[in-house]
């Protein structure tokens, strides 16, 4: 159920005017009782969240088709003269999978990659990935966490372990492909592996002979007006970035993750992700939207209530399906989500390790529990 695979997707080992389509592109913009709760409700939810210290500051996006969004913010920034609000900037984690995923469907249809191409086609000749049984790993196999490979590299041993992935490089995650055996047949079996679409992410970029960054900055952040949204950030971008802060509160350092980007260095803001929240939802809104909407379709099974498409993960419950992806670092948790039948979304986004995806989740089928 999507309670249970939460945990699975948080961690790794865990301003332009936005153009909203209009409620005529969806039925589901036509449904007569109220999508959401009311204003006071979601922010009493966000309020009482902040106020008993699980949370440092939260900013929440609802979206409805056909309507303007509403962003609500509670708590604090953290750091003296930032405001919270739709323009701060939030690491978003393994959210930013969805990005490379959604690079992946992009490349497809310019006919420059194909889901059942090897991914060592694209790689340079020293980095050697493993194989079982003369099957290759594939692009569609990492991109559906079906690969055979572990959630993280064996040889991370990170020598701060509050930025762990710093002084990761990619001469070692050749090393880790090159010495690791997969332990099973490839394709047979979900499991979650952050080193898989970080992988995807290299093969993508190289394949363009560019880096995964400039790859996904070129392919679809900016042509959705994403200008906010980047893993480099710029000497403007960092003055809005709100500091992280673990469970207890206390300010937690930032990560980088120079040799493993395309599985969770995006940082982004409110206001950007409602446009990626909108383009994923009414694929006529743009014309990246129809291949976006490739990446939601179920291709394997990941437990009896959910299923997996091109990363984005589909849940079932209470007769709804609630399309998703959560993303955590050491000091943020995030989440994107929305019920394609109902026409609604949410975006949480908050700058503490404890998180607000539960509050989320609730606003889109009310029987999901708050924690």
């Amino acid at each position: 159920m999507i309670r249970k695979s939460v945990g699975a997707l948080l961690g790794f080992a865990m301003a332009a005017i936005m153009v909203f389509p209009a409620a005529a592109a969806s039925p589901s913009a036509q449904i007569a009782e109220p999508p959401f709760p009311s204003p006071a409700s979601i922010q009493a939810m966000l309020d009482d969240r902040v106020a008993k210290g699980r949370a440092v500051g939260i900013v929440l996006a609802t979206y409805r088709i056909g309507h303007q969004p509403r962003i609500y913010t509670s708590g604090t920034t953290g750091r003296a003269g930032l405001p919270l609000d739709g323009n701060t900037l939030f690491e978003i984690g393994s959210i930013t999978k969805t990005f490379t995923t959604s690079l992946l469907v992009e490349m497809v249809n310019r006919g420059e990659v194909e889901l059942d191409d090897p991914v060592a086609k694209y790689l340079p000749p020293e980095m050697r990935v493993p194989e079982q049984g003369g099957r290759k790993i594939t692009l569609l196999d990492l991109a559906t966490h079906t690969s055979g490979l572990p959630g993280l590299p064996t040889n991370i041993h990170p020598k701060d372990l509050s930025n762990p992935y710093a002084d990761y490089t990619v001469g070692m995650l050749g090393e880790f492909l090159s010495s690791y055996s997969l332990p099973r047949e490839i394709g047979s079996k979900y499991e979650y592996s952050a080193v898989g679409l970080a992988l995807l992410g290299r093969a993508l970029g190289d394949r363009l002979g560019m880096s995964w960054e400039q790859a996904v900055t070129e392919r679809v952040l900016r042509p959705l007006g994403m200008r906010s949204t980047s893993a480099t950030l710029t000497a403007g971008q960092r003055d809005r970035l709100a500091p992280g802060h673990d469970e207890t509160g206390k300010p937690v350092s930032n990560w980088d993750i120079p040799a493993l980007p395309a599985m969770g260095a995006l940082h982004s803001s409110a206001e950007d992700m409602l446009k990626y929240l909108a383009a994923n939802m009414v694929p006529g809104s743009t014309p990246l939207g129809p291949l976006l909407a490739r990446a939601h379709v179920p291709r394997v099974v990941m437990d009896e209530e959910t299923k997996v498409g091109l990363a984005w993960q589909t849940g079932h419950a209470s007769n709804r399906t609630i399309v998703w992806h959560g993303g955590g670092t050491g000091g943020y948790r995030s989440l994107i989500a929305f019920d394609p039948a109902k026409g609604i979304g949410v975006i949480v986004l908050s700058n503490s390790s404890s998180g607000a995806d539960d509050i989320g989740f609730h606003l889109l089928d009310p029987n999901l529990p708050l924690e």
